[in-house]
């Protein structure tokens, strides 16, 4: 039965007096024995009491043990001899019970360190005391006193004995050592009749293991067991406090020498209320006392797994004995926080729990304890992650299976496997999705991309590698997830940022996948990366590169015709969300995505263009040079659809113009798009203005000034720049205004000072 050493005083003092024993010998080696003799005088006298003590008295007490065991080796012929060898043996067991070590020996379920502890105290009591008897110069009062402390250390030597007929001897010879004697003083008559019913358990179990009979024996051991156990609780509930040890262990032991079920029942009932009193229950917070509470469910759980009375199956059995420790879960009351209290638990259960049980009929938790224990031990993880799995898809699990993915991906976490480091992580993400309330599922999050990344890649020929398909999308999952936890996760943003990268790559090789739903989305997780500013710079970095593919995929056409109405209306979907983005993020950029979003309503016929490229306008200087080309030809481009041609054609004729000019040198003939873009407009103004005499002049009036602009077109590119449209516009006209070819004079010399030409052509030669 685990102890419970919670108290950061109670660990403070077990590493002095650690300390304090290695330095003993020593010290001790260069001490006389005169000096030595009146030191344990002072040791003796002071607050060495009863009870836990305190940390210095356990200090001075180990102290005391130490120069004891050096005088008992110096001083052979001392008459003080055999009163130091009843105190050294008195001294040994009150140091084994400390921690209860001895009541988890002699009515619990003690644990391998506690029964070391044990054996090695009840050995050398036993050997002290009966050497102590046969030198005995002391009277009557020394005697018995030394006969109490063999018997027992005799008592404690029966508890841990592993064959049951050296059990049985020890627990006899305990018996017959003070059943005829009595105590002088009430305190000293309690322990006296505490002594001989634990000596009675031990010797009912002793003869129930044999299997060689004495059942009738066995259970007259129980009665007289639990009649004195009764007595001795009688008598401390109205005795004095410094008793709570005698009455807590006549407590205890009445659970264990039950005879039957039925007074089984009733002592664990009765067990469980006086827990809730004093002496377990002290101090001015009414805290149960942690150390008493352990030992009361050990006492339970071994009275569980001994058949009382009728026989009983082995599962309800083992159920009743693992409930025993699980009821120290959910209490508040215990001075040991949630982990100490898991930790004792999961120890006792997993001590308790055969490695072949079937745990259907066991509670949830002694899964989870075991899978939790056994998997600390390299032979017992593969049933530990056996059980874990089947906890994990239990229907009454709740959110304990929760836990048992939690501890599943531990285990396989540290393999060097990387399917198993996958499995892993894919139990974390299970606990993240399924459990988003518990406690595990931030914790979950976060560790499942960094455990999924170590799995990205798998050894290929030579000594390359390539990227695992499966092992991508589980990192991935992982990462959406992670990003998802926000701000439960200190690293929220940086998960964030990745799951963006991780988009933004998946769109370099799929741009179908990018959507104005999909990059609204991306966009928006990307808004929230604000904290670290590097990563937030990343964020800007690929959303403008999510926006720019974004563009590009919605004007495309699958058959790669011209954008039509619906492309164009993707086309402005993604403009204006990336203008929404920038005004937050990049200011600087809102303009260029305005821009776009006037060109689509441009080409949409949106009226509301007008007010777009006018605004644009008036901020022209603040825009790049290219944005400022393009901003230029998109107000021209409104004005006219706003049914203003004239004042279009100007502002057209002003842009070409400008880049007629910047133009001239060597390459004459590179312009950029936006010139021959502006020209296919004007063309148009004057092509329909020379059919319809729109602007006030006669209708046919303009062909000579269009054949004049088609002829210094071509002498700059023949190709018109590449433009298709303009190319074709070209010919209408041509086909409209039939094969007349204008005179010299008509080029050099336009009809009317109004002549929408350019005043300072190119020197093209013509």
């Amino acid at each position: 039965m685990p102890a419970t050493r919670s108290s950061s005083i109670r660990r403070l003092a077990t590493a002095w007096a650690l300390a304090c024993a290695a330095c003993a010998v020593p010290a001790l080696a260069r001490q006389s024995e005169h000096d030595l003799i009146a030191e344990l005088g002072r040791l003796s006298s002071g607050a060495i009491a009863g009870g836990e003590g305190s940390a210095g008295s356990d200090a001075r007490a180990d102290r005391a043990i130490e120069i004891r065991r050096a005088l008992l080796a110096r001083r052979g012929d001392d008459p003080r001899v055999p009163a130091w060898m009843i105190e050294q043996a008195s001294a040994l067991l009150e140091r084994a019970g400390r921690d209860g070590s001895d009541l988890a020996c002699l009515l619990g379920q003690p644990e391998e360190r506690q029964r070391s502890v044990v054996e090695a105290a009840w050995r050398e009591a036993a050997q002290l005391t009966e050497s102590a008897e046969a030198r005995s110069a002391e009277g009557a009062d020394g005697t018995a006193r030394g006969a109490f402390i063999r018997a027992r250390a005799l008592s404690l030597g029966a508890s841990i004995a592993p064959a049951p007929a050296d059990r049985l001897a020890n627990a006899r010879a305990a018996i017959a050592q003070v059943e005829e004697t009595e105590g002088s003083a009430p305190g000293a008559e309690s322990a006296r009749r505490v002594v001989i019913a634990g000596a009675c358990v031990q010797a009912a179990e002793a003869l129930e293991a044999s299997g060689a009979g004495g059942h009738a024996e066995a259970a007259s051991f129980r009665r007289k067991a639990a009649e004195l156990y009764r007595s001795v609780l009688d008598a401390t509930t109205r005795g004095a406090r410094s008793e709570w040890a005698l009455r807590a262990e006549a407590a205890f032991g009445l659970v264990v020498a039950s005879p039957d079920e039925t007074r089984l029942r009733r002592h664990v009932a009765e067990l469980a209320e006086i827990a809730r009193r004093e002496p377990f229950v002290t101090g001015p917070t009414r805290r149960a006392d942690a150390l008493l509470a352990v030992l009361c469910a050990g006492a339970t759980a071994r009275a569980e797994l001994r058949v009382p009375g009728a026989e009983r199956a082995v599962a309800p059995r083992l159920s009743g004995a693992v409930r025993a420790w699980l009821a120290l879960l959910p209490r508040q009351d215990l001075a040991l926080d949630e982990d100490a209290r898991r930790a004792i638990v999961f120890r006792a259960v997993a001590a308790l729990v055969p490695r072949d049980a079937s745990f259907e009929d066991l509670p949830p938790e002694a899964a989870l304890a075991c899978g939790v224990e056994w998997s600390r031990e390299p032979v017992g993880r593969p049933e530990a992650l056996r059980i874990l799995r089947q906890l994990s898809d239990r229907p009454d699990a709740g959110e304990l299976a929760s836990r048992a993915l939690w501890e599943r991906a531990v285990i396989m976490s540290a393999s060097a496997a990387r399917e198993d480091r996958m499995d892993a992580a894919r139990a974390l993400l299970r606990v993240a999705r399924e459990w988003p309330r518990s406690g595990l599922a931030a914790q979950a999050a976060g560790a499942a991309p960094r455990l999924a990344r170590t799995c990205l890649t798998r050894g290929a020929s030579g000594a390359k590698s390539e990227t695992d398909p499966a092992a991508a999308e589980l990192y991935e999952q992982a990462v959406i997830l992670a990003a998802e936890f926000s701000p439960a996760l200190a690293e929220a943003e940086l998960w964030r940022l990745e799951r963006g990268r991780l988009k933004v790559e998946s769109f370099r090789m799929d741009p179908a996948r990018l959507s104005l739903p999909v990059l609204d989305g991306l966009l928006t997780g990307l808004e929230r990366i604000t904290e670290d500013e590097g990563l937030a710079r990343d964020a800007d970095a690929l959303a403008v590169e999510s926006i720019e593919m974004a563009s590009s995929r919605a004007a495309a056409r699958e058959d790669g015709a011209a954008p039509d109405h619906a492309a164009w209306d993707r086309v402005l979907g993604v403009a204006r969300r990336a203008e929404a983005w920038a005004v937050v993020r990049a200011p600087a950029l809102a303009d260029r995505y305005r821009l776009v979003a006037g060109e689509a309503m441009l080409e949409r016929s949106d009226p509301a263009a007008r007010a777009t490229f006018d605004d644009l306008s008036a901020r022209l200087a603040t825009l790049a040079a290219p944005d400022r080309l393009r901003v230029r030809l998109g107000l021209g481009r409104a004005q006219r659809a706003s049914g203003e041609a004239d004042r279009a054609f100007e502002t057209l004729r002003d842009l070409v113009q400008e880049l007629d000019r910047a133009a001239r040198g060597p390459d004459r003939a590179t312009r950029p798009a936006e010139y021959w873009s502006a020209w296919r407009t004007m063309l148009d103004i004057l092509g329909e203005d020379n059919a319809t005499g729109a602007s006030g002049a006669t209708p046919g009036s303009r062909a000579p000034a269009i054949r004049l602009a088609i002829r210094r077109l071509e002498l700059i590119d023949p190709r018109f720049g590449g433009d298709a449209a303009l190319r074709e516009r070209v010919d209408s006209l041509r086909r409209m205004l039939g094969n007349g070819n204008p005179g010299a004079h008509e080029i050099e010399r336009p009809e009317d000072s109004t002549s929408p030409l350019p005043s300072d052509a190119p020197d093209d030669g013509g």
